[in-house]
């Protein structure tokens, strides 16, 4: 279950950094579309980071005992 969901934000993230890039070439980068996919896209990372750090986390602890 947690491999899959790894994979599904993994793939939200890069399509958010394609949607990113491709209205920051057409808007710039200071355009309130882009603002928002920046943020959508930091809360998708952020998201992954502590999904990995738990993992992580959880696999030292069972390593430990």
């Amino acid at each position: 279950m947690l491999f899959r969901e790894l994979l599904t934000l993994r793939k939200s993230i890069n399509d958010y950094r394609q949607n990113m890039y491709e209205i920051t070439e057409k808007k710039g980068f200071s355009d309130p579309e882009v603002v928002k996919v920046s943020q959508l896209l930091d809360e998708k990372i952020a998201m992954l980071m502590r999904l990995t750090f738990n993992q992580e986390k959880s696999h030292l602890n069972k390593c430990q005992t």
